[in-house]
Formats: structure tokens, C-alpha cells, sequence
């Protein structure tokens, strides 16, 4: 049995991106913040941010676009996706991103 799911919630370290496909499929690409407490030599707790690759398809990545900027509050579920490809110097390289089914956010709240 194989189980692939995730959910996460952080903070978005910079503006969602739109593109759209070769097929003219909308796709948001945005990055979140995640922080997690770690305690340090002495004593204390400090955060260790992870920053996480998410992508959105179809009509509610269009939507979305202005909604998502730098320092949302976002709380995602989706699976996770691993990718390979050769970079400009040919050199082999994967990544793994949340492929997202589930999206809330907050905008940040400006004083």
C-alpha cells in the first residue's frame, strides 16, 4: 500500500506566479515558508524555515493569481511530486513540489 499526502501551512515567501501550458492549462507556482522550532546548544528554540514548491492547475490557479502575494498566510493539502530534469549545464537534477487539491489562505494584515 502507498499513501501520498500532505498538508502544510505557512507563509508565502513571495508573490504566486501564473503560467499556462503548451495546452493553455493555467498553473500557479508559489513557495511556503514553513518553520520549524529547533532547540539550540544553548537551550533555547530557534526557527529553521523549509521553504516548500507548490503548484495549482486549472481555472482556480487563474483565479487565485492576485490573491496569493509575498506573506499570505496559506494552508495547503495536495500530494507530493517528485520531477527530474537537466539543467542549462546539463547536469541532472530533481526536485519534489505539493501538487495542491485543497487551498486556504489570509492575506497578511497591514497596520
Amino acid at each position: 500500500m502507498s499513501v501520498n499526502t500532505t498538508a502544510l501551512s505557512g507563509h508565502l515567501a513571495d508573490n504566486a506566479v501564473l503560467r499556462m501550458t503548451k495546452s493553455g492549462t493555467p498553473v500557479l507556482n508559489f513557495t511556503v515558508a514553513v518553520n520549524e522550532s529547533v532547540k539550540q546548544d544553548d537551550g533555547t528554540y530557534a526557527d529553521r524555515p523549509s521553504f516548500i514548491d507548490c503548484v495549482l492547475f486549472g481555472k482556480r490557479a487563474a483565479a487565485l493569481e492576485h490573491q496569493l502575494g509575498r506573506g499570505a498566510l496559506v494552508m495547503v493539502q495536495g500530494k507530493l511530486r517528485q520531477s527530474t530534469y537537466e539543467d542549462k549545464q546539463g547536469v541532472k537534477r530533481s526536485k519534489v513540489e505539493v501538487i495542491v487539491d485543497e487551498l486556504e489562505w489570509r492575506q497578511p494584515f497591514n497596520a
